[in-house]
C-alpha cells in the first residue's frame, strides 16, 4: 500500500512539473508577442515612392490594440521624426492593420514640409514615415521606409524647358529689337537709343517672379503662392517704368529726342545725362539685393517672401527719388 501512494506521489509530482512547464510556455509565448510597429509604407503610384498630393497607407501591427490604447485620440503622420499636425488619418482599418493619410502641405504644417524638402539637392529623397499622437512620440518603425519625390520629373521639365525658350526670347529681343530702351524717335537715331533702367527693373521683377511660380508649381504641385508684397513690388516697379515714360513725353505727347547708348547696358542704367548718378545706383542695388533674397527664400522655403511694410516702403522710395532726379536729367 505504501508502495502504491509513493507511485502517486511521483505521477502527482510529474505532473504539477509538467504543468509548470506548461505555464511557463505560455507566459513566454505570450511575453514574446512582437511590438506595435510601422511594417511596411505604400502608396498609390509604387510601393515606396509618394509625392505632394499623393495617399500613402501604413501598415501598423497590432493596430486594434493601439488605437484602445489612444483614447480617441486621432494619429498623425511623422516624416522623419516631425510631426504633420495638420495631416490626421483618412481613415483607419483595424482588420488590415491599415492607416491612409494624404501628403499635403498646409500653412500649419508649411515650416515641417520646409526642413523636409526645402534646398531640394535631387528629384527624390529618402525619408522615415511613422504615426503617433501630435503631442507624442512616433511609434517604432523601420529607417528610410519611403522615397519621397521631392521634385515630379515631368513638371520640372516643363519649368526647364519654358524657362529656357522665355530667356532665349527676351536674350533675342534684347539684342535685336527696343525691348529694353527708351521712347520710340520719329527719325532713326545716328546710333542705339540708351537702355532704360526703369524697364529694366520690370522686366527683372517678371522674370524672376514667373520663373519663381513656375518652379514652385513643379516642386510642391501648389498654384496659389504669389503673395501681397510681391504683387505690391512688381507694382511698384511698373510705376516706375509708367512714371519715366510719362517723364520722358513733352506735355503735348511727342517724344524727346532720344539719347544715344554708350554701348553698355551698365553704363545705360547707372549714368544720366552726365555722369553717374547716386540715386540710379541706388535703385540699382536695392533692386539686386531684394532679388537675391528673393530667390535665396524661393530654394529654401519653396515659397514667395513675404517683404515687411518697410523694405517695401523703402523700394518704394528709391523708385520715388530715381523719378524725381529724373525729371531734372
Amino acid at each position: 500500500m505504501k508502495t502504491v501512494f509513493i507511485q502517486i506521489g511521483k505521477y502527482s509530482l510529474m505532473v504539477l512539473v509538467l504543468i509548470f512547464v506548461f505555464c511557463l510556455y505560455v507566459f513566454a509565448v505570450g511575453s514574446s508577442e512582437s511590438p506595435t510597429e510601422v511594417t511596411a509604407v505604400r502608396s498609390e503610384r509604387e510601393d515606396n515612392v509618394a509625392g505632394l498630393s499623393d495617399r500613402i497607407i501604413v501598415n501598423i501591427s497590432h493596430l486594434s490594440t493601439l488605437q484602445k490604447s489612444l483614447d480617441g485620440k486621432p494619429l498623425v503622420l511623422f516624416i522623419n521624426g516631425l510631426p504633420l499636425t495638420d495631416s490626421p488619418a483618412l481613415s483607419v482599418d483595424t482588420l488590415r492593420g491599415e492607416v491612409q493619410f494624404v501628403l499635403k502641405r498646409t500653412e500649419i504644417t508649411k515650416a515641417t514640409w520646409n526642413l523636409l524638402i526645402g534646398k531640394p539637392k535631387a528629384f527624390t529623397k529618402v525619408v522615415t514615415v511613422s504615426v503617433g499622437l501630435k503631442d507624442g512620440t512616433p511609434i517604432p518603425c523601420k529607417e528610410n521606409n519611403l522615397t519621397f519625390v521631392v521634385i515630379r520629373t515631368w513638371q520640372f521639365g516643363i519649368f526647364f524647358l519654358s524657362l529656357l525658350i522665355f530667356l532665349f526670347v527676351i536674350f533675342l529681343l534684347y539684342r535685336k529689337t527696343d525691348l529694353l530702351r527708351g521712347l520710340p524717335e520719329q527719325m532713326p537715331p545716328v546710333g542705339k537709343k540708351v537702355f532704360s533702367l526703369a524697364l529694366s527693373q520690370m522686366l527683372f521683377w517678371t522674370v524672376l517672379v514667373m520663373g519663381a511660380y513656375v518652379f514652385i508649381w513643379a516642386t510642391t504641385g501648389d498654384i496659389d503662392t504669389v503673395t501681397d508684397s510681391i504683387l505690391i513690388l512688381m507694382g511698384i516697379s511698373s510705376a516706375t517704368a509708367l512714371g519715366a515714360r510719362v517723364i520722358d513725353t513733352t506735355s503735348t505727347g511727342t517724344p524727346v529726342t532720344p539719347e544715344l547708348s554708350s554701348g553698355s547696358f551698365w553704363k545705360d542704367i547707372l549714368k544720366g545725362t552726365t555722369d553717374y548718378e547716386p540715386h540710379r545706383l541706388q535703385i540699382v542695388a536695392w533692386t539686386l539685393v531684394l532679388g537675391i533674397v528673393f530667390l535665396c527664400t524661393v530654394w529654401a522655403d519653396l515659397t514667395m517672401p513675404s517683404f515687411n511694410g518697410t523694405l517695401l516702403t523703402l523700394m518704394g522710395i528709391s523708385s520715388g527719388t530715381y523719378l524725381g532726379f529724373k525729371m531734372k536729367e
